[in-house]
């Protein structure tokens, strides 16, 4: 019985290792994404800041 006992925990332990490796894959996956995400966003906060400066310049050409 003590044998079967210890295949149980060792088993235990092999799934329970697996599901930690998953985790930290996940975990990593989440941080490059809000990485990513965070640079499309700074992005395109600049493509509208240079967009509003180009129409702020074409104003003030017409205001001229």
């Amino acid at each position: 019985m003590s044998e079967r006992v210890d295949q149980f925990i060792d088993n235990l332990r092999d799934h329970l290792n697996a599901a930690e490796a998953r985790m930290d894959n996940v975990k990593a996956s989440i941080g490059a994404a809000k990485s990513d995400t965070r640079a499309n966003i700074e992005g395109k906060i600049a493509e509208a800041k240079a967009a509003a400066g180009a129409q702020k310049a074409r104003l003030d050409e017409a205001q001229a």
